[in-house]
Parts: structure tokens; sequence; C-alpha cells
């Protein structure tokens, strides 16, 4: 359940990297989508009493991260760029505010409309 934190604590980290500044290899929308997996994946563990307080801990504090660098996403944007995502639990609602997976998002969404 640790080494599930941690990645989770780490893909926020490398999200916030990307949005922030100009990164030498950012991550895709298909990177996000699996950060996204791995955030299922805690849950999960927590739900099932695997994590103690300390780790409930620092998934609320990277939760607080990623919904600083992330909006909600009221156009369904990233079910547009891949329609297999879920729609629930709050996490698969959002999408990155500003940065490469950003742009790519709606070059996505630009592409699908034309």
């Amino acid at each position: 359940m640790l080494d599930l934190i941690d990645g989770w604590c780490g893909h926020v980290m490398k999200l916030t990297h990307d949005a922030s500044e100009v990164a030498e290899d950012p991550w895709t929308v298909h990177d996000f989508i699996a950060s996204l997996y791995l955030r299922d994946a805690v849950e999960r563990g927590i739900v099932s009493g695997e994590s103690g307080n300390v780790s409930i801990s620092a998934v609320e504090a990277a939760d607080e991260v990623f919904r600083s660098i992330t909006i909600e996403d009221q156009e369904s944007l990233l079910a547009r760029c891949d329609p297999d995502v879920p729609g629930s639990p709050w996490w698969w609602r959002r999408v990155p505010a500003r940065g490469p997976i950003a742009v790519e998002i709606q070059q996505i969404v630009e592409r699908e409309g034309e």
C-alpha cells in the first residue's frame, strides 16, 4: 500500500513539474490517465483499511496538490480523449489546468471536431 501511495505522490509531483516548467520529457494524456488509475488503486487500499493514518494524510496532501493543478472537467474532455475512462470518483472529473497535457487534450478534442 505504501508503494501505491508513494507512486501517487510521485505522479502528482511529476504532473506539477510538467505544468509549471518546460519539461524535458513531459507526460502525455495517457500518462495522466495512468496516474488516475493509480489513484483508484490507492483508494481501494484506503477503503479496505490497508493504510494507516499517516498514509492517508499523505494521500490527502497529494490530492490537494492535484486539485490545485487541475480544473473541473465540465466538458468531459478526458472522456473525449479516451471513451473508456470512468466518470467517477472525483479525480476522473479533473484535467490539467495548464501544461503539455492540457495542450494535448485540447488538440485531441479539436481533431475530433474536424
